[in-house]
């Protein structure tokens, strides 16, 4: 289980730097927060809770 538990976050730390989420990125020219970044980011992160989930499931299964 630990095992599985280390895969999981290696996945996670992996999606991350995929998605490049860095605060800075939500901020537009003017210092304010872009809505579309914001959405976007959104976006990104409702599929890392998918995959979340869906490793909680497998995880679930094998316990």
């Amino acid at each position: 289980m630990i095992h599985r538990d280390r895969e999981l976050l290696r996945n996670i730390a992996r999606m991350n730097r995929q998605l490049g989420i860095v605060s800075a990125d939500l901020i537009d020219e003017n210092g304010d927060v872009a809505p579309i970044r914001l959405r976007r980011l959104a976006d990104e992160l409702r599929e890392i809770a998918a995959v979340l989930a869906a490793a909680a499931a497998e995880r679930e299964r094998c316990v």
